[in-house]
């Protein structure tokens, strides 16, 4: 959704979520299965049998290519950008008391609403799509990835603090 000119491969998305779902409810089986399960070669097998699967799924959905896209420039993908994070937004403050680690994906989904509009506003679309060298992408990546780690995982950790104090 941050690059206007990408298509998003419908087919590819329902085909792996239908496949995932599948692959989930396999996992939570196996676990209800193998709970009681005294022998540690068949528990193993099956483990590495599930992690292969997934791998091959995850594999899978990058080869797979079907005719089904969806292409959302200019004003449809900001529409789009802003119905999705209306619903990010209300998960992540249903479920931030519940689960607090929830502030760092919700940042990064700050972040990736914020380019995808940017990206489809006339003035500032040269401005984020324009390449970049590989010396300022490096610099930026090692200052600024740590200063954003370290800044989420702060708010994180005084968040969990100031909630462990009230319980």
């Amino acid at each position: 959704m941050a690059v206007p000119s990408a298509k998003l491969d419908l087919g590819n998305l329902m085909i792996t979520g239908l496949l995932g779902f599948i692959w989930s409810l396999g996992v939570l089986w196996l676990i209800g299965q193998e709970t009681y399960q005294k022998s540690k070669f068949k528990k193993y097998t099956s483990y590495t049998a599930c992690a292969l699967i997934f791998v091959g799924l995850i594999i899978g959905s990058i080869f797979l290519k079907t005719p089904l896209f969806l292409s959302l420039p200019g004003w449809w993908g900001i529409g789009t950008i802003l119905i999705l994070f209306v619903i990010t937004t209300i998960i992540f403050l249903v479920e931030r008391k519940r689960m607090p680690f929830l502030i760092t994906i919700y940042g990064l989904i700050v972040l990736d609403t914020l380019l995808g509009i940017g990206s489809r506003i006339p003035g500032f679309a040269d401005l984020l799509t324009r390449p970049i060298s590989k010396s300022t992408a490096l610099w930026v990546i090692l200052i600024g990835g740590p200063i954003v780690a370290l800044a989420f995982g702060l708010e994180t950790y005084r968040y969990i603090k100031k909630n462990d104090a009230t319980n």
